[in-house]
């Protein structure tokens, strides 16, 4: 029973709950059973937090009895939260000895709205030191291996939270994006992921916020599941410059398209198809497999007159600078101070995106800012004439755990921990939103694609996304 349980959707056992069919402590215990059965060789869930999530279940019981809980979207829902992110009174550690023992004083603003919707946190997540790399280890809890390769790396930086949705250990879960960090673990364990467009979920945390890479995100096994989340995190708030309210619903991306006047409200939604972006190194099984997933989705009866798949020849040849200049902005800004006072307990990439970013002009630092702003524009324009953008998530599939990062890809040498998430990396140089969504497998390991839309289209974003990925079953 506690196995059916966990494997159904968020949605699912929110309605359950609603129905009285099962209590939030009952669902609470079936996730706790499975965290102990699957973390063990996973090890996707770093602090445990079962007996405050069981004094909350118990609260959500008497509420759903007095019939109270309607109000409240993710009641009895069970997540996890990234140990980058703050819950009050518990450690935050984000995998670096330094903060080993550090204990929150204050809930990050969109945990603390899951929290206030309902949602039952029974543990933090585990992730890369100092969430920094797509490959989650880190020297307090470990490394986190792929469930469907226990000799595999997940993917990160919230790598954590990708694994415990694959095996069921939550129904939901939150991470964060600067480079890929919620594309590339959910295309390795085949589930979803949304960056969403910056501003649409609030944060208070952010050190420079006015030329941001980075947001929190959320994840899930479906498309309907990542959507309820999303809508609980996202929202204006005032304190945050960047943030914003999304509309209800998204009005048809048609209208940005030239000649839409013209063209019927029922015409399909045309698709860009870009295997690299013209930057990103692929290898030849990534590229073969997207090759092979965009003639199934041509052939796919029940897209048949509602999405055109259309070649596109696109460059995002400014991405690359825009990218590593402003991350290590991002990182001598964050970490310049800590890596003086502790330079032996930083890992050493940490260290070489912080010195690049310290060792910076003013003039690299403009170029940069008005690369991105021609990088935007040059997207956007893309979007007058498609709907969407679609690209493998990741060069790669999942890699062994026990290398740092991949050093060739499609041929091409890696020098660093960043190069091949490229497709990633120059979607993030942008402010569009995207998602991996599931796509099947390759040689029994998962395969995600990314659907990338304009600006503050994330809503139907997640739509298209889910209907794409019905395709794969």
């Amino acid at each position: 029973m506690n196995s059916d349980l966990v494997r159904l959707s968020a949605t699912e056992q929110r309605r359950l709950i609603s129905s009285t069919e099962v209590s939030p402590s009952e669902l609470l215990e079936a996730h706790i059973e499975t965290i102990e059965a699957e973390n063990p060789t996973i090890n996707a869930i770093c602090i445990p937090m079962f007996e405050a999530a069981r004094a909350s279940a118990k609260i959500q019981d008497n509420l759903v009895r007095s019939g109270l809980s309607e109000t409240m979207p993710l009641l009895g829902v069970v997540v996890g939260v990234k140990d980058t992110h703050d819950i009050e009174g518990v450690r935050t550690t984000f995998g670096s000895p330094l903060m080993t023992n550090h204990l929150a004083v204050q809930t990050s603003l969109h945990v603390q709205r899951m929290i206030d919707a309902g949602a039952l946190v029974v543990g933090k997540t585990n992730t890369p030191e100092w969430a920094a790399g797509s490959h989650t280890f880190n020297p307090v809890f470990g490394t986190t291996f792929n469930p469907f390769d226990r000799t595999r790396t997940v993917g990160g930086s919230s790598g954590g939270a990708a694994a415990a949705l694959a095996t069921n250990m939550v129904a939901l879960a939150d991470g964060s994006d600067m480079g890929g960090s919620l594309r590339n673990p959910a295309s390795f364990c085949g589930v979803f992921g949304l960056r969403p467009s910056i501003g649409s979920v609030p944060e208070l945390e952010h050190g420079l916020s006015m030329v941001e890479l980075a947001t929190a995100g959320p994840m899930a096994r479906t498309a309907a599941d990542l959507s309820l989340l999303f809508s609980v995190i996202a929202g204006f708030d005032p304190r945050d410059p960047l943030s914003f309210d999304l509309p209800s619903t998204n009005a048809s991306l048609k209208t940005r398209r030239k000649g839409a006047m013209d063209s019927s409200p029922t015409s399909p939604l045309r698709i860009g198809v870009s295997a690299d972006l013209g930057v990103a190194p692929l290898d030849d099984v990534v590229r073969s497999g997207f090759a092979d997933r965009i003639r199934l989705l041509r052939e796919a009866e029940q897209l048949d007159g509602t999405v055109e798949l259309i070649d596109i020849a696109l460059e995002l040849t400014e991405a690359e600078t825009v990218f590593r200049t402003i991350r290590a902005m991002s990182f001598a800004n964050t970490f310049g101070d800590l890596i003086n006072k502790h330079p032996k307990e930083i890992k050493a990439e940490i260290i070489q995106n912080t010195e690049e970013g310290l060792a910076l002009s003013a003039k690299q630092i403009l170029n940069a800012l008005d690369l991105r702003e021609r990088l935007i524009q040059k997207l956007n324009r893309t979007f007058f004439e498609f709907d969407y953008l679609l690209t493998p998530t990741v060069g790669v599939l999942p890699f062994p755990a026990e290398i740092r990062f991949p050093t060739e890809v499609g041929g091409k040498q890696m020098s660093d921990y960043i190069g091949w998430m490229a497709t990633c990396t120059a979607i993030s140089a942008t402010a569009s939103p995207a998602i991996s969504l599931p796509a099947g497998f390759i040689d029994g390991l998962p395969f995600g694609l990314q659907l990338v839309g304009p600006p503050k289209s994330d809503l139907k974003l997640i739509d298209v996304a889910g209907k794409l990925s019905a395709v794969f079953g």
